[in-house]
């Protein structure tokens, strides 16, 4: 998987948000969405187990600095990424896409940006 740009996006403060969407990602796999906005990494939690244990056993390495705030089993989970480097939160990203979600290479994705109120 090729990414371009920034993920600076997910610091607060600019107002914006980016949403990740992927509704076709194959039989077994469920869709899923992931949100980057103001300092949180927020996303489509499918598991019923608690995301510090299950996300670094499937390939989700967590960086210093990012947070747990919230979390609903099978609903969805929320990490402060404020003071988390760019890179790491690309990483972080890529891991949910390929690792936790399973996404295949070609699978196609929306993402939508939007500047909030």
């Amino acid at each position: 998987m090729e990414s371009v740009g920034s993920t600076s996006i997910a610091h607060k403060g600019n107002g914006w948000c980016t949403l990740i969407e992927a509704s076709e990602i194959g039989d077994s796999k469920p869709p899923f969405w992931i949100q980057l906005h103001a300092g949180m990494f927020n996303f489509q939690y499918l598991d019923e187990k608690e995301p510090l244990t299950v996300l670094p056993d499937d390939g989700v390495r967590l960086p210093d600095g990012c947070k747990l705030t919230a979390w609903e089993p099978k609903v969805y989970c929320t990490f402060d990424v404020e003071s988390v480097n760019e890179d790491d939160i690309e990483q972080m990203v890529r891991a949910a896409l390929e690792s936790y979600y399973g996404l295949a290479p070609n699978c196609k994705i929306k993402v939508t940006t939007e500047k909030l109120a």
